[in-house]
This record gives C-alpha cells, sequence and structure tokens, in this order.
C-alpha cells in the first residue's frame, strides 16, 4: 500500500473546512484564509471547540470532560515527538564519518584476522561474518533514522490509520442491547420471589 490509496474517513469535510485546511478563499466572507501551518494542531482545535459545545448539551461530569481533554492533549505530545524524529536530520559530518569508519575497517579486519587465526580457511569465514554484521548494523540505524516512511520495514502507519477507523465505525454503529430500568429489575426480582413462595407453600 502507498499514500494513494483510498483511506476509510469517517464523516466528511464541509466546504468552509476544507477551504481552511486548503487556503482557499471563502466562500461566505470572500476573505483569503492562509493555509494552516499545522493541519493537525488545527483539527484539534476544532475538536475541542466541538467538545466545548458539547458540554451544555450533553451535561457530562467534568471529571469525563477533563479526560477528554487530557487524552487529545496526550495525542498532540505523542504527535509532535514523532514530528521531531521526522523533521531533525541526523547529522551529516556523522554519518559520513561512520561509512568511512565502516570502508576502513573493511579494509583492515581481513589482514587482522590472518593475524590473528592463522589459518586459511578461519580467516576468510571470520573476515566476511564480522564485515556482514557492521555494515547490517549501520543499515539498521539507517533504517531506524527516519520510520515514517512507505517503505517495508517502516512503521505501517497506513493499516493503523485504517484499523483506528474501523474501530471507531464499530462503537459508532454498535448500540448497547437494551436493559431493564433498576425499577424493572426490582419488580422482576420480586415478582420471582413472590413466585417462589407460592410454589413452597403450594
Amino acid at each position: 500500500m502507498t499514500w494513494c490509496s483510498d483511506l476509510a474517513i469517517l464523516g466528511a469535510l464541509t466546504i468552509d473546512e476544507q477551504e481552511v485546511l486548503d487556503g482557499h478563499t471563502s466562500t461566505e466572507t470572500h476573505e483569503h484564509v492562509q493555509s494552516a501551518p499545522d493541519r493537525v494542531i488545527l483539527i484539534s482545535v476544532w475538536i475541542n471547540e466541538d467538545i466545548n459545545d458539547l458540554v451544555s448539551v450533553c451535561g457530562t461530569p467534568p471529571p469525563i470532560i477533563s479526560r477528554c481533554y487530557q487524552e487529545l492533549s496526550n495525542g498532540m505530545l505523542g504527535f509532535n515527538q514523532a514530528l521531531k524524529m521526522a523533521d531533525i536530520p541526523f547529522p551529516f559530518p556523522f554519518s559520513q564519518l561512520l561509512e568511512l569508519l565502516l570502508v576502513t575497517f573493511t579494509m583492515i579486519i581481513p589482514f587482522y584476522t590472518a593475524v590473528f587465526t592463522q589459518g586459511m580457511i578461519a580467516t576468510p569465514v571470520l573476515a566476511f561474518f564480522i564485515t556482514i554484521g557492521f555494515w547490517s548494523l549501520s543499515e539498521i540505524s539507517r533504517e531506524l533514522e527516519d520510520p515514517f516512511g512507505d517503505g517495508p520495514n517502516q512503521l505501517p502507519i497506513i493499516d493503523m490509520h485504517e484499523r483506528f477507523v474501523e474501530l471507531l465505525r464499530q462503537i459508532y454503529h454498535t448500540k448497547r442491547p437494551a436493559a431493564p430500568r433498576p425499577w424493572e429489575r426490582k419488580s422482576a426480582v420480586a415478582g420471582e420471589n413472590s413466585v417462589g413462595t407460592a410454589a413452597s407453600t403450594g
């Protein structure tokens, strides 16, 4: 899968929201809206505003509402940490120095292994595996430098997004089974007790 794949999204953006995110001209005010420097932060602000509007409507206790704000804050914190990892490049001179040291090591290790082992079979085998091991560690560190790409060794971000949206869809469309009210439960229990008493006396 690539980033060109269709992603499942719950709900659709309004025209005004799309224009604000794209930086186009607003249809209502006919004013040019500057493109947002960070769309994730803008969407987070919109979600906070929606929660503020729903507080007076749903009547949810303040501790539950504060938990919503806390989870949004944790999500933005994780996003900013991942953004720093993706944006801050690895020092170029340091990576070039590592490459130079690896090349030098590759050229020296056969002679050192020959002096150390003094064998016709152990020398090439040991030099080969040691060299391959150090070059493999270098390639692994290069792959781990930015794990947010679209290659086979990167994080499956698209799959994670689709699973998250599917979870939201299931929660949204799944309704809780109808349960009797507390007073109905009491009456049902009382009815069972009365039936049981009548049966025992009979």
